[in-house]
């Protein structure tokens, strides 16, 4: 249209419009890196090889930071979809895992020295139900009590509120069942506290500032993540293994002790063969681990997953259709990602020696010469090998030492009923299904507690 007179509101003249053309373009490419960082941020988040163990890398103080807020859901689901989503354990991380920390030392502390304690490092053993763990505890009290270094052990922990970690406050609903005070040479012990919420008098409740403040080592059935945030301090954690059948059997039998149930051998492997039995028509797969190896803000989320959603994006390559299978699969995928995120240090009920050998290498750093021989002994009577004899083979390395829980009936032990169930292939077939997703677990496990010793132990690697 020819324009007789001035330009009217609504025109544009051709300089502005081009250069709202060249905004509008600038716009749009913006969005497209910002689309491209973000799927790149989450790829890397998750990819099969990289699970974020720069939150875990050790910084110049040999500590570790964790971010324990991976939530579920998002985890879960990517597990499903990932046609892996088991990351790949190395080495490099394995040297990292058992390297001593600079902080931890074998060695007396004066009377009221205190401000030493911050900013050190607290180990964490996370007891997974029969898995060795009883004997572990005796173990870490007498170690404590001989390098002078103080250790509690926690019950009821496992159902702990993200909360109260999160918070500072009060850890609920954990007890205290035994301290040791190495730095005063005290021992107490309450494995049956009369009063539920039992709080010890000198230590006070469980709470972070107590732990930073007073405590070198806690364990017991608390859940991995649980240390997360002790402020100015880095929580490493030692997690141990057992194969997952020789645990439930350990169970069932540990169970019939504990009710007083007298079953003969017999009666012991027909009742383990119609539980699993029953676990399979249901469609039903042991993942006992997520009771101990998912952190406490994913317990919590694991309580309200949405198993229809994670099938639903399931991944065309995961052709079951049963959504146990999928939740059971998904949750001992994302327990290995928190394995392998917390570079947790692993040890093998099934290579008890080794396992200690190489517990002594991270713990006894630079021991004080007065306390060396004495620390010493409680590795060798747990069942380590002399430091004089380092070089032991296979054959040398029994599983021997203290063993706790130990069944008093030969006949009934746990390697006889399972001998009795081997007998038995079709159930075996069966047994294996119900635990194909602890034995992942296990075998990942296995995996990194092998590159774990070579690092510590050189090539003198125990086969």
């Amino acid at each position: 249209m020819h324009r007789t007179g001035g330009q009217s509101a609504d025109e544009e003249s051709l300089p502005e419009l081009q250069m709202k053309r060249v905004l509008a373009r600038k716009i749009l490419l913006l969005c497209l890196i910002a689309a491209v960082f973000v799927a790149s941020m989450y790829r890397s988040q998750y990819s099969q090889n990289d699970v974020h163990f720069s939150n875990a890398a050790h910084d110049g103080n040999n500590a570790y930071h964790v971010n324990s807020n991976v939530t579920i859901p998002a985890a879960l689901h990517h597990a499903a979809k990932n046609n892996s989503g088991i990351p790949k354990y190395t080495a490099h991380l394995a040297k990292e895992a058992i390297r001593p920390s600079s902080s931890w030392k074998c060695s007396a502390k004066k009377d009221g020295d205190l401000s030493s304690n911050y900013n050190h490092t607290i180990f964490a053993f996370v007891h997974i139900y029969k898995a060795g763990g009883t004997t572990l505890r005796q173990f870490f009290h007498a170690f404590a009590y001989a390098c002078h270094k103080n250790w509690i052990s926690l019950a009821r922990c496992t159902g702990i509120a993200p909360s109260s970690i999160k918070s500072g406050g009060t850890w609920n609903p954990c007890r205290i069942e035994e301290a040791v005070d190495g730095w005063h040479r005290r021992k107490e012990q309450y494995t049956q506290p009369k009063r539920p919420n039992f709080v010890h008098p000198k230590l006070g409740p469980v709470l972070n500032n107590s732990l930073l403040e007073m405590v070198d080592i806690y364990g017991g059935h608390a859940r991995i993540g649980t240390g997360d945030f002790i402020t100015s301090s880095n929580v490493r954690y030692i997690i141990f293994f057992r194969d997952p059948i020789e645990r439930y059997v350990s169970g069932h039998l540990y169970q019939n002790k504990v009710h007083k149930r007298h079953e003969s051998l017999d009666q012991v492997v027909k009742k383990i063969k119609q539980k699993i039995a029953n676990a399979r028509e249901n469609d039903n797969y042991m993942v006992t681990s997520s009771s101990y190896l998912l952190t406490p803000t994913q317990r919590v989320e694991n309580e309200h997953l949405d198993v229809d959603k994670l099938m639903d994006t399931a991944s065309p390559n995961m052709t079951h259709s049963s959504t146990s299978f999928a939740a059971a699969e998904a949750r001992a995928k994302l327990i290995i990602q928190n394995m392998y995120r917390y570079n947790a240090i692993i040890g093998s009920t099934e290579r008890m020696p080794e396992s200690l050998n190489m517990l002594r290498h991270i713990l006894l750093n630079e021991p004080d010469e007065d306390l060396m021989d004495e620390a010493e002994k409680v590795f060798e009577k747990f069942g380590a090998t002399s430091q004089s004899n380092s070089s032991a083979t296979t054959s040398d390395l029994k599983v021997g030492g203290v063993q706790a829980n130990k069944s008093s009936k030969r006949d009934v032990s746990t390697s006889a009923v399972i001998a009795e169930l081997a007998k038995d292939q079709q159930h075996m077939v069966l047994f294996e299904e119900y635990v194909r997703f602890e034995r992942m677990i296990t075998d990942f496990a296995r995996t990194m507690h092998n590159l774990q010793y070579d690092a510590a132990m050189g090539n003198g690697r125990i086969s």
